[in-house]
């Protein structure tokens, strides 16, 4: 009998020190940052470099089928961002750099796997844009940031790009900004992705998409929601029989955290005007951590499919997705503030090959968290806020904790 008590008290004593450890090991994270090491005479970021190995890993073993299980565009978000994380590494590597080489071989990937009738399998062809903003606006963005790092470009795919590209000008240019994904179903952020590839088509070649995307902008800022900001979504809602009633759906952060990183590279100047409210109606703290929340101050709604999971306001997606967006808008201190969060909270491992979230159990975490963690740089990974506040806390909970196994076992 005294022997199983014992035994029991083991298993309490295991239950209450799992927080205790959970705690600490977070605050070990919170302050992490990237290794940056040369690599061939190149400086690169070696940490990224091992997350974006594991994920080609899980892209070995099927992975973007996986998620497609899970998500509604699962394949063709898991490609594009898998795709976009590289890009962004590979930039500034020089020509027959080994590592360019490797990233090319995963860009090459990326768009067959992107360029198949399973990509576009859930898009509806016949749309304004063929296929639907979201699958034309990604693979365009993502084709032309391929081309871009490529000396010598397949013409097949500068004639695929501009193709996709002439579409969504075209789409663009028409009297109201936002374009279908699905048949009567419009999300703002998925034409905002195609823009930002008119946009590029002209960095990379001679200009042509100006004007539409001068209309473009013109157009959007006369269709945002009540606080000024680009809606999450539209609603059509049939108000006679012949017209169609365009409803706006309030900003959200998941959407505003995406559009902010593509609407930096469309026009900068709009970019700020919208992150300023971005900040104000979403950069929220709990427990002296920044997070972003998936709706506006002031609203309590839960989560759903976009935005991922919600605790305490806080979205998954629009904190990931956030951290890029504000890195991109040059507030590193808040954006490695979360970076540190997630470190913490994802319970990242990092080992002589390869960096991993959670375990590696869910690849679009990797994947997205990898994206965001492109625009990290040497000189900016020392920028945090403090957290002190959170240290406070978790050190009131280790002490709790830590006092109950102490008095569960004081008479021993």
């Amino acid at each position: 009998m005294r022997k199983m008590k014992k035994i029991l008290k083991a298993l309490v004593s295991l239950i209450l020190l799992l927080p205790v450890l959970y705690f600490v090991i977070i605050n070990i994270k919170l302050t992490s940052k990237p290794s940056f090491k040369e690599f061939s005479g190149v400086k690169i970021n070696n940490t990224q470099l091992k997350h974006l190995r594991f994920i080609k890993s899980k892209m070995d073993k099927g992975a973007d089928g996986q998620m497609q299980a899970l998500y509604p565009e699962g394949y063709v978000f898991m490609n594009a961002l898998y795709g976009l994380a590289w890009a962004d590494f590979l930039e500034g590597i020089p020509k027959e750099h080994d590592l360019l080489e490797e990233g090319q071989i995963e860009l090459k990937r990326v768009w067959q796997n992107l360029d198949t009738d399973e990509a576009r399998l859930i898009f509806p062809e016949y749309q304004q844009i063929e296929f639907g903003a979201y699958y034309t606006g990604w693979t365009a963005y993502f084709l032309g940031k391929k081309l871009a790092l490529e000396t010598e470009k397949d013409s097949s795919e500068i004639k695929e790009f501009v193709f996709k590209c002439e579409e969504i000008a075209a789409a663009a240019t028409n009297p109201y900004p936002y374009s279908s994904s699905y048949k009567n179903m419009i999300w703002p952020a998925d034409i905002t992705t195609g823009i930002a590839a008119l946009a590029l088509h002209d960095k990379i070649f001679e200009p042509k998409f100006k004007d539409a995307i001068s209309f473009w902008l013109n157009n959007v800022k006369q269709n945002l929601d009540d606080s000024g900001m680009v809606p999450h979504e539209i609603h059509l809602m049939k108000s006679s029989i012949a017209e169609t009633e365009k409803m706006p759906i309030q900003a959200r952060g998941s959407s505003m955290s995406l559009m902010l990183c593509f609407l930096n590279e469309i026009d900068p100047e709009f970019s700020r005007e919208q992150f300023k409210l971005y900040k104000e109606h979403f950069l929220d703290k709990r427990f002296g951590l920044y997070g972003i929340r998936e709706h506006r101050k002031g609203v309590s709604l839960g989560s759903d499919i976009d935005s991922g999971p919600v605790l305490l306001g806080i979205g998954g997606s629009a904190s990931i997705v956030g951290r890029k967006a504000l890195a991109m808008h040059g507030d590193y201190e808040t954006a490695n503030g979360i970076r540190g969060a997630l470190e913490g909270w994802g319970v990242s491992w990092e080992g002589k090959k390869n960096k991993r979230y959670i375990a590696g159990v869910l690849p679009m975490a990797d994947v997205f968290i990898a994206w965001a963690n492109g625009v990290e740089t040497e000189e900016s990974r020392n920028l945090r806020p403090s957290f002190l506040w959170f240290r406070f806390l978790s050190l009131l909970v280790i002490l709790i904790f830590g006092g109950m196994v102490f008095w569960l076992w004081r008479k021993e």
